[in-house]
């Protein structure tokens, strides 16, 4: 494991690796089947806060699109850290000024709900079909 990385980093990694992600051709639809492994897993010494999904592009500031599946965790200090998976590519232009996401609280319902929500989105469904993305790594 890179010293770089934290213990839950390593499980989001393990989940890729058991979807065929390719690291070098980064495939978003791949990634969010592993997420969906991944939020489910207890993780020792920390709780889950809520998870999401957003695709953004600051189209005043630049040309690129950012995807991320994040989970946020707590310990029991209340110290937050994100961990999931960011992509990032050229932004197309019907995805211009894109600014969407939604996130999954305890007090709202199933993971399962939440999910069957995300893939219904849109934009979603867009960003995880398009080519040619980056990883960026476990968290923005």
């Amino acid at each position: 494991m890179p010293p770089e990385m934290r213990p839950f980093d390593d499980l989001m990694r393990q989940e890729l690796i058991r979807a065929s992600f390719d690291f070098d051709r980064p495939r978003p639809a791949a990634a969010w089947e592993a997420f969906k492994l991944f939020i489910r897993q207890p993780i020792p010494g920390k709780q889950t806060v809520t998870v999401g999904f957003t695709c953004c592009n600051i189209a005043d500031r630049d040309r690129t699109l950012w995807l991320e599946f994040a989970r946020q965790l707590k310990d029991d200090a209340g110290f937050g850290q994100n961990c999931g998976c960011a992509f990032s590519r050229p932004v197309p232009d019907d995805l211009r000024a894109v600014d969407k996401g939604n996130w999954w609280w305890p007090q709202h319902g199933s993971l399962d709900q939440w999910i069957r929500e995300v893939e219904t989105i849109p934009e979603f469904i867009r960003c995880v079909a398009l080519p040619d993305w980056r990883f960026e790594g476990y968290s923005l």
